[in-house]
């Protein structure tokens, strides 16, 4: 279960603690088992072995899931989960959040990879919902669960991720059948047709869409690298993180930000300066500013997840006179 997640426009979740995005405060200590979030205010409650859907007007919903699990998130009135964790092979359930029942589940071929979980992209309309599944990249209609699209890669090849982009393009990853990372193919493909848009070979962990810029995650380059919706390269920016990134998490916003969170589930904000917080340890609009090569691309900053601060000092140091005792340094941003 992520432990970083997206809470609104301008607030995400890290651990326990609600961070706003243009402030860098903490706004709020969670003392709920909270565990997805929709854009309208709804949210997915643990309360013992039971979960509850609350609505923003309180009332809650008992959801008929005996478990939730893996890559879950809300799509429209619908609430999409892994609702049994130890079969693999039991594809994920869709439930509606205004009654709990269980609507339907994307039927679609087992993940051959095992560990790997699907990826999903929703669109606009929060109506249908893109996944992929190895063989293709398919686009269901949540209100009857129905798979109205199926764009198959080709043969010899397998994908992995999909993203939608400004225009409504699909975008996934091409791969050698056998799994391997090795030249790895980024393709940008029509939703009804799967004609191929653009591709570009690209080394990445991660392509997602942060307004109407594509940000691919090369961890060879320990950078960013932004491309238009053709796969022209604007620009780039290095990674705050020396280790890397685990994972990319677009946010709702619709503007050129993003989240990246390295393997110890602390994050970083990613996005143009005026969007950087403000009076926050960390926040810098120089500090992973894109080198754009077009006067169209918009420079980005970064600002880490603010760290709580050292403890006082030990009694036993504080032999030292005050004034010459060395200022406590603040945990922050790198």
């Amino acid at each position: 279960m992520t432990q970083v997640d997206v809470v609104s426009e301008t607030v995400v979740r890290s651990q326990a603690k609600l961070y706003d995005l243009r402030t860098g405060a903490v706004t709020k200590a969670l003392r709920t088992i909270d565990i997805a979030y929709a854009k309208d205010g709804r949210l997915l409650r643990r309360l013992g072995d039971v979960y509850q859907v609350i609505h923003p007007d309180g009332r809650a919903v008992i959801l008929s899931a005996p478990d939730v699990s893996g890559s879950c998130l809300f799509v429209g009135d619908a609430f999409v989960t892994k609702d049994n964790r130890y079969d693999r092979a039991l594809p994920y359930g869709v439930y509606d959040t205004n009654t709990g029942a269980l609507r339907g589940r994307l039927e679609q071929v087992p993940n051959q990879w095992g560990a790997i979980q699907p990826t999903f992209a929703m669109t606009p309309d929060d109506g249908e919902l893109w996944t992929d599944d190895v063989t293709s990249v398919r686009c269901w209609t949540m209100s009857n669960v129905v798979c109205t699209k199926r764009l198959d890669v080709p043969s010899g090849s397998s994908c992995l991720g999909v993203a939608l982009t400004a225009s409504g393009n699909v975008i996934t990853t091409f791969r050698p059948a056998n799994g391997a990372n090795t030249n790895p193919e980024i393709v940008v493909l029509a939703p009804k047709t799967g004609r191929v848009v653009s591709r570009r070979k690209q080394v990445h962990m991660g392509v997602i869409v942060a307004g109407e810029i594509i940000v691919a995650a090369d961890p060879e380059a320990k950078r960013f690298v932004f491309f238009d919706e053709e796969l022209r390269e604007m620009g780039a920016t290095p990674m705050a993180s020396l280790e890397g990134y685990a994972r990319l998490v677009p946010l709702w916003s619709g503007r050129q930000e993003f989240i990246a969170v390295d393997g110890f589930n602390q994050f970083h904000h990613y996005g143009s300066p005026s969007l950087a917080p403000r009076n926050a340890p960390g926040a810098s609009a120089e500090k992973g500013a894109v080198a754009a090569k077009k006067p169209a691309a918009k420079k980005l900053a970064v600002a880490s997840e603010p760290a709580p601060k050292k403890s006082a000092a030990k009694k036993s140091v504080a032999k030292t006179p005050a004034a010459k005792r060395p200022a406590a340094k603040q945990r922050g941003a790198r």
